[in-house]
């Protein structure tokens, strides 16, 4: 039985044991483009109307919220656990 070389290369190096769709694949990049520009305007929208002493504070907090909130459903949509 012959083995492709990429596919022995996949798995030995990466771990990588079935491949997944080009569907899938975009589906997921799709998604994350789509998450991660949410958070690029929630940042945005706080850095445009709030008063400047308290912009700096709620831009950061909100950018960690939200970094971890899409990071959760990131996981969640793929499946994985935390």
């Amino acid at each position: 039985m012959r083995r492709s070389p990429l596919k022995a290369a996949l798995e030995r190096e990466h771990g990588i044991v079935r491949l997944v769709s080009a569907a899938h694949v975009a589906t997921a990049g799709t998604g994350a483009a789509l998450a991660f520009g949410l958070g690029a305007a929630i940042a945005f929208l706080l850095a445009w109307y709030p008063p400047a002493r308290i912009e700096l504070p709620l831009i950061t907090v909100s950018v960690l919220v939200s970094l971890v909130a899409i990071s959760v459903a990131g996981v969640r949509a793929g499946g994985g656990s935390m």
